[in-house]
């Protein structure tokens, strides 16, 4: 049975130098001549192979950095090849080893540690139906990174000790613990606010079926958005002659002394007579050069507007229905 060489660049290249013809990529070893050392040397690293469109199976070599196609320079590389897979293999041994110790220490480290330590707080949005996403403290369990002057190895839990594994083992249980009960404060939130939404409805619903008009009534009957023109009545027949801040070009401030007037202060108090339920205040409406002028603004963008800064009557009301309050405002005559 013969014996191949699979060479590379460099042996092609020296075999070309020395003979003056391209061997190719394989050549068959001439072994005659060689001591017993050579041909055991490569006789050991061949592989059976069929080499090109051989029938049979030949034996083959595989020494890509070989300097040259003589016996010895293939045996050499063969050697070389040898050595530098021992070398490999002790690296391997040795990081491995080096893990090992590594993640020794961490677990003793870790095995003093209560399974408290290993949880961290961070808040997480659940999806509660129609009410968007309510933010909620959950626990979880995070392998420290540090442990004293022990830094975490690249392992996962399973690949520790069993005393540190038994105490990462207790707080994944506090964890599940933990995560089950804010679950369940998530859904005690999600169903009252369920419960606060009907409510809200059967509020509205009753206003509007004692005091809306009758193109409100209607509408609300067909079914088609109704919004505005609600609110709209609620403030007029609650807080008449107020309108909803969201509707003037301006920012309300607070006021300074200077700007409050006698007839101010005396609107205020026939304001907070007419309407106890309301906490009314005065406030500063300033106008001024603005970039997003309502569309209710005659000024065109980046002018001053048209209306003087001034105070008003401020105040912030829940229209029945809504969840959160909505800021009103009315002229001081």
């Amino acid at each position: 049975m013969a014996i191949y060489a699979r060479i590379g660049e460099r042996a092609r290249r020296a075999a070309l130098a020395r003979t003056g013809r391209d061997p190719g990529d394989l050549v068959v070893l001439d072994l005659s001549g060689v001591d017993e050392v050579t041909r055991q040397t490569i006789a050991g690293a061949a592989r059976a192979d069929r080499v090109r469109d051989s029938r049979t199976e030949d034996l083959v070599v595989e020494v890509r950095d070989a300097a040259d196609t003589t016996a010895e320079a293939i045996a050499a590389a063969v050697r070389e090849a040898a050595a530098q897979r021992e070398r490999e293999e002790a690296e391997r041994r040795a990081r491995e080893e080096r893990k090992r110790r590594e993640i020794e220490e961490y677990s003793r480290a870790l095995a003093r540690l209560r399974p408290e330590d290993l949880l961290l707080e961070e808040y997480r949005s659940s999806q509660c139906g129609s009410h968007g996403y309510h933010p909620a403290p959950y626990l979880t369990v995070r392998l420290p990174l540090k442990i004293g002057e022990v830094e975490r190895p690249y392992c996962s839990p399973t690949d520790l000790a069993p005393e540190a594994r038994a105490v990462y083992e207790r707080a994944m249980e506090l964890e599940r613990r933990a995560r089950a009960e804010a679950e369940a404060r998530v859904k005690a939130a999600c169903e009252a606010e369920t419960k606060r939404d009907e409510e809200r409805a059967r509020e509205r619903a009753a206003w509007i079926a004692a005091h809306g008009s009758q193109r409100l009534r209607a509408l609300v009957r067909e079914g088609i958005e109704h919004d505005r023109l609600y609110r709209g009545e609620w403030l007029s027949a609650t807080y008449p002659g107020w309108i909803y801040a969201s509707t003037v070009c301006g920012d309300l401030e607070e006021p300074v002394d200077t700007s409050v007037t006698d007839e101010a202060l005396a609107a205020l108090e026939a304001a907070r007579k007419s309407h106890p339920q309301a906490k009314i205040s005065l406030s500063w409406l300033s106008t001024g050069r603005r970039a997003d002028h309502l569309q209710s603004c005659p000024a065109s963008e980046g002018d001053e507007c048209e209306a003087e800064p001034r105070l008003v009557l401020a105040a912030e009301v829940t229209v029945p229905g809504d969840r959160s309050p909505r800021a009103i405002l009315k002229e001081i005559a």
